[in-house]
């Protein structure tokens, strides 16, 4: 073939890329619009995600989903407010002040976000009197600073007594706990219970209290048949870890995806499998009227509602 006839061939070739890029921008963007991008952070609430996706769930039902982790709870609010997520791991706070803001954001379900107080073992804080003047690593205007809050209430102390240090990483804040640079850190699961198997300490947990504050949120309700394949992945993910029949998945998605060291990904990941994850009963729940209220005027007492605000599209029905 001459020199001349492979160069035309090759801008001809070009021409064709170009003319394809073209057709997927003009249209939106199909290819990328098919797939549900799905904004997770680690913790054990988000881990049948992972495994779904791990195990070929999402490829059995025919739902294309792409995940994306993220470290602090801001940066899923980023996403959101940026069109780059679909679905997204949240809370009721955070959700109604995205509303609020004007983003378009609902909430389809209740999320596992239970979360534990954990105490640096240097800094010697043996009971939460014991608080006063140190420091809680949270995120600010989030379910941690309402739980701080309750945290004060419950210890009889001002809410002013200790410091609260914005640490957005969820990473950072376990890893400063494990340093011994921070008093303590509100932490959800597994890393509160890694931290515990290293010796820090436990001192309060939310798993038995109301309000249940996590949310599932999604930003497009048109695609309801795609969200309920989603839904029906995560439910068959969440029954197949509670059944223990991927018990070394877990394990290797714990050191991939949640920093867990090899040393304790064993161990976690038995704990993981048979006590920190609650399967619902169906996929996604309705967050409770009582658990809206509560953060509804947990906003009006940081001044953060503005007036006629009253998060009545904020709960869609899912299923």
């Amino acid at each position: 073939m001459s020199t001349m006839r492979q160069l035309g061939l090759f801008f001809l070739f070009l021409l064709f890329v170009s003319c394809q890029r073209d057709a997927r921008q003009q249209s939106g963007g199909d290819t990328e619009r098919d797939a549900l991008r799905v904004a997770v952070m680690p913790t054990v609430g988000c881990l049948p995600f992972y495994v779904a996706e791990q195990a070929h769930i999402f490829d059995s039902l025919g739902v294309d989903v792409e995940l994306t982790t993220y470290q602090a709870q801001m940066d899923i609010d980023t996403a959101i407010a940026r069109g780059h997520a679909d679905v997204a791991y949240s809370d009721l706070i955070r959700a109604m002040l995205l509303q609020e803001s004007g983003t378009q954001v609902y909430v389809a379900g209740e999320a596992e976000a239970g979360l534990t107080l954990i105490t640096a073992r240097r800094g010697r804080v043996r009971n939460l009197s014991q608080l006063k003047e140190r420091m809680v690593a949270m995120a600010r205007h989030s379910i941690t600073d309402y739980w701080c809050d309750r945290l004060a209430d419950t210890a009889s102390l001002a809410r002013t007594d200790f410091f609260r240090p914005q640490i957005n990483s969820l990473r950072i804040r376990r890893d400063m706990i494990l340093a011994g640079t921070m008093d303590a850190a509100f932490l959800p699961e597994p890393q509160a219970t890694m931290t515990s198997l290293l010796r820090h300490r436990r001192n309060f947990s939310t798993s038995k209290l109301s309000p249940r504050l996590g949310a599932w949120v999604v930003t497009d309700t048109t695609r309801s048949g795609q969200l309920a394949l989603l839904w029906k992945s995560y439910m068959l993910a969440a029954r197949g870890i509670a059944g223990r029949s991927n018990v070394s998945e877990v394990t290797q998605l714990l050191r991939e995806h949640y920093s867990i060291p090899d040393s304790l990904a064993d161990t976690l990941s038995n704990i993981v499998t048979t006590k920190l994850l609650r399967v619902p009963e169906r996929m996604p729940e309705r967050p409770s009227a009582d658990a809206v209220q509560k953060a509804l005027r947990w906003l009006d007492s940081r001044s953060l509602r503005s007036k006629g605000y009253n998060a009545d599209t904020l709960i869609i029905q899912a299923n």
